[in-house]
């Protein structure tokens, strides 16, 4: 994540947000359907995967972005990084490479405004604060790389794909 990306205030964050998955929205709306299941760089991954693989991030940042949770729940959650960010990349491909296309459009959309309400939800000082996964980074910090820094990272290869307006 540039400097540029990182925020330094919830608003901020929230702005940031709301550009970059404008960007990306533009893109997935441009992208002709039948394009959305043809293989890509990434081996056997879609565009569509691409775009299940970014909601299921949002989602579990949104969940996370709540109240601390249970030292059972952290352990449930925490099984499929064990093997590290290329495992639960993974792990989100199996779980979501047979949803039909509609289901994952729908789910990117909701997942991101779970996330935005998530967000809103919380005060400066909660979002200042380091949670159970985010290490010593703070919260602010963290949603921001599994957000609009998410995003731009997959954009190229959605705007690759996407017909010109």
């Amino acid at each position: 994540m540039t400097d540029r990306e990182r925020p330094t205030s919830k608003q901020e964050l929230l702005d940031q947000m709301a550009e970059a998955r404008a960007e990306l929205d533009d893109a997935i709306a441009r992208i002709p359907r039948e394009r959305f299941l043809e293989s890509r760089q990434w081996g056997e991954w879609t565009l569509k995967d691409c775009v299940a693989h970014i909601a299921a991030y949002e989602r579990w940042t949104a969940e996370q972005s709540g109240p601390d949770p249970s030292p059972e729940e952290i352990a449930r959650m925490t099984a499929d990084a064990e093997g590290g960010t290329d495992a639960l990349n993974e792990s989100i491909y199996r779980r979501h490479r047979d949803d039909p296309l509609e289901t994952v459009l729908t789910e990117s959309r909701a997942a991101y405004e779970a996330l935005r309400r998530a967000i809103e939800e919380l005060d400066e000082d909660g979002l200042a604060r380091p949670r159970w996964w985010t290490g010593e980074q703070p919260l602010l910090e963290a949603i921001a790389g599994q957000s609009h820094a998410h995003y731009r990272d997959h954009l190229a290869e959605l705007e690759s794909a996407a017909v010109a307006p």
